[in-house]
């Protein structure tokens, strides 16, 4: 579909109406320049077309967000360049739009996957937590069975390894514990 508007309003009017795939733009126009129109274009790219001596407008136009320009010539063959231009410009914003979905679906794996590092993390730290814990609970365990052994069963196998010769220092290491 093409839509045509000779004036800043009617440039204006068409933008707003949405579903423009591309703008072609003539800078000089009767209410104005091709400037006033660009901040209703919204994301919808644009070529510029200026006199052949207004260089510093087709510079700004692209400084601008311009997908290209064309400089008029008096015979006309600025024309000739314009369906190159259209596919140019069109297929530019092909490759920005799919750009942009790249990054987005780049964007979402990088979320989840933080969101998955973080998940792992938490439990990571829950495990360690508990293994210390655990560690903990053993050792009080141990000590108080060791604290609930009667002090003379302790006495019996201190000397039952006080009269076998290979009791190798086990003796003097139970009395350390009980006293």
């Amino acid at each position: 579909t093409l839509r045509c508007a000779g004036t800043v309003a009617d440039g204006i009017r068409c933008a707003g109406e949405g579903g423009l795939d591309l703008a072609i733009l003539d800078h000089r126009l009767p209410d104005g320049t091709a400037f006033d129109i660009l901040g209703h274009l919204g994301e919808t790219p644009y070529v510029f077309i200026t006199g052949g001596r207004e260089t510093a407008v087709a510079v700004r136009a692209m400084k601008g967000g311009a997908s290209d320009f064309l400089l008029k010539d008096d015979e006309r063959r600025y024309l000739e360049l314009l369906p190159t231009v259209v596919r140019s410009a069109l297929d530019l914003c092909r490759l920005r739009r799919e750009a942009r979905r790249h990054q987005e679906e780049l964007e979402l794996r990088v979320e989840e996957r933080t969101r998955e590092a973080r998940d792992a993390e938490r439990r990571l730290r829950a495990l360690a937590s508990r293994q210390v814990a655990l560690g903990e609970e053993e050792r009080r365990s141990f000590a108080r069975e060791i604290h609930d052994v009667p002090l003379e069963s302790l006495a019996a196998m201190i000397r039952r390894l006080d009269t076998d010769p290979s009791g190798n220092g086990e003796a003097e290491e139970l009395r350390q514990v009980a006293a």
